[in-house]
């Protein structure tokens, strides 16, 4: 018995006439009080009364004609909320994650409303994928143990928020939207790795991703760095993006894409994930200043980022604005360098 109802019931009881007798039908147990049923019609010789009702098992008044729900006729929904996005594309149709609904044994009335032409649908499983559940903007109905997901299209300008609103009952709930930036980060990492720590290409994506989202950096991160193989460098697997790379802090290391691999960066990234300043740190890379491999022999790479020695590894410094920021000189794989990461255009 939900709060509201037993409210509701001891709201009766303590406001009703003392010049009259009360007729319990029921019990009083340990502190609770335990209503029986009453299968007389509500009239108005018995308003003010409370029975429980166990076919639809709830607590019921009668208010002088019949037997209601002290809750009134909406259906009780529990508390739902979805994960804002952030860093999205612009004008790019997102989807929010997959929630299931707590409610009553009823249907709730459902409706969306705010920006991005939002719908919704509800699923019947947590994957919404059973019957392929059409998104619809209409008002309608939801039950109990039901999924529910929410999408809106994003807003066109650059660090935009848009904001849909489910509304079940009287249960309002916001999912916010938000666009990229028109700039991308790009932070030297706080932690130094040897050649083997660094376990190649994809494990060097993963040590900046997970940086980034430990510093509240929103969007995907890449690592600058290349291995022995054809289409590992930056120059292939980065989006080449066309609006300014930052630092945390907001200082500009190049313009755009073309700017950042002329052979020169406008200033130090001297800045790690948290905006800490990194002063006179090697940065593995393999990687020339125009964003393509260095070299394809193992002694470039520490064996694809695998080994800690006798092999040697690229490195570049970030003491420099010329092109040996990434392209330096070779070094022992025992040597414990950080990585670059750039954010990537959604």
């Amino acid at each position: 018995m939900s709060k509201r109802i037993i409210a509701a019931f001891l709201m009766l009881i303590l406001t009703a006439p003392v010049s009259k007798a009360q007729e319990v039908s029921g019990s009083f147990d340990g502190g609770s009080v335990k209503v029986g049923y009453d299968s007389r019609t509500c009239s108005g010789a018995l308003e003010g009364s409370v029975r429980y009702n166990s076919s639809t098992q709830k607590v019921e008044f009668c208010d002088g004609s019949s037997w209601a729900d002290p809750a009134g006729s909406s259906c009780l929904v529990y508390g739902i909320t979805f994960t804002d996005k952030g860093a999205t594309g612009y004008s790019q149709v997102v989807t929010s994650d997959i929630q299931q609904m707590t409610t009553e044994t009823c249907s709730a009335a459902i409706s969306i409303s705010g920006g991005g032409s939002p719908e919704y649908r509800v699923c019947s499983e947590a994957t919404c994928t059973t019957g392929s559940p059409p998104w619809t903007s209409a008002a309608g109905t939801i039950n109990n143990g039901e999924y529910l997901q929410i999408r809106l299209t994003s807003s066109a300008s650059a660090n935009t928020t848009l904001t849909a609103t489910p509304q079940i009952e009287s249960l309002v709930t916001n999912w916010g939207v938000t666009t990229i930036p028109n700039y991308r980060i790009v932070f030297i990492t706080s932690a130094t790795y040897t050649g083997d720590e660094v376990g190649g290409v994809t494990a060097a994506n993963q040590k900046c991703q997970n940086l980034a989202d430990a510093a509240g950096l929103s969007g995907i991160y890449l690592a600058w760095i290349a291995d022995t193989t054809v289409g590992s460098d930056p120059d292939t697997r980065f989006t080449q993006s066309t609006v300014e790379y930052q630092l945390v802090t907001g200082t500009v290391v190049a313009n755009n894409w073309t700017d950042l691999t002329d052979g020169s960066i406008d200033n130090l990234i001297d800045r790690d994930e948290n905006g800490t300043q990194v002063t006179n740190r090697q940065t593995w890379t393999n990687v020339s200043s125009d964003g393509t491999r260095y070299g394809s022999s193992a002694g470039n790479s520490c064996s694809d980022w695998t080994s800690s020695g006798p092999t040697t590894g690229r490195y570049g410094t970030n003491l420099s604005t010329t092109g040996t920021w990434t392209d330096g000189a070779n070094n022992t794989c025992v040597s414990s360098y950080s990585l670059y990461c750039f954010q990537q255009d959604p």
